[in-house]
């Protein structure tokens, strides 16, 4: 699988190949062992290179793992953007956006996300205490509102979206409540999902939508 990352400062643009099969396999163990489980030799033995390698394309390990993070930031936000586009490219009615709509909230909530929500916080926590990171954090978060808010303009023309409303908060809006679920996710009693999709239908369907002016 190919990872989409904005490029960092400093990052050649065309990466080379040994560098990008570290980083890329980097990724990989990081989500299949998260950040307690990584091994560095396990992530060599993967990728087939040597240390000195490794420490040829990065400074050090925590180099290695911050590039990767910023890789992993990004995975299932933009395919939840691509989903809603795809939902949209269907619809002519009302009626059509409104059923395609309770149908990505099913898809972008669903309980198994739960491991991704909680990597993003994690990520997000901590690209505080790293300037660097932060800044490819920053960059990739304003690819992933772009993206939305270009989906929620065409809604809005539509008029399925309250004109009233700033596109780029309602796409901040989509993404806080979604990472926000983290609160339950933390929780041994879980939230009946259905009733946490209905509330977000209800916010989407009824409260947004409409020519504007409530």
């Amino acid at each position: 699988m190919v990872y989409r990352h904005v490029r960092r400062r400093g990052e050649r643009s065309s990466p080379h190949p040994t560098r990008e099969k570290l980083l890329n396999t980097a990724v990989e163990l990081l989500g299949e062992v998260g950040f307690e489980g990584f091994s560095i030799d396990d992530l060599l033995t993967r990728a087939g290179v040597t240390s000195g390698a490794l420490y040829h394309h990065f400074a050090d390990v925590p180099d290695l793992l911050e590039h990767a993070m910023a890789r992993r930031f990004p995975i299932g936000v933009l395919e939840s953007v691509a989903q809603l586009r795809e939902a949209l490219s269907r619809c002519s009615t009302l009626e059509e956006y409104q059923a395609a709509m309770r149908q990505v909230t099913a898809m972008s909530q669903n309980p198994s996300n739960r491991a991704r929500r909680m990597e993003r916080a994690h990520i997000i926590a901590l690209a505080l205490e790293s300037d660097s990171l932060r800044q490819v954090i920053a960059a990739q978060q304003r690819e992933i509102t772009e993206a939305y808010v270009e989906v929620l303009v065409e809604i809005q023309n539509r008029g399925w979206l309250r004109a009233d409303l700033d596109p780029r908060a309602v796409a901040t809006f989509l993404q806080a409540y979604t990472l926000g679920r983290i609160v339950d996710d933390i929780n041994e009693d879980h939230l009946d999902p259905e009733a946490w999709n209905s509330l977000i239908n209800t916010v989407m369907l009824e409260a947004l939508s409409g020519p504007g002016d409530h």
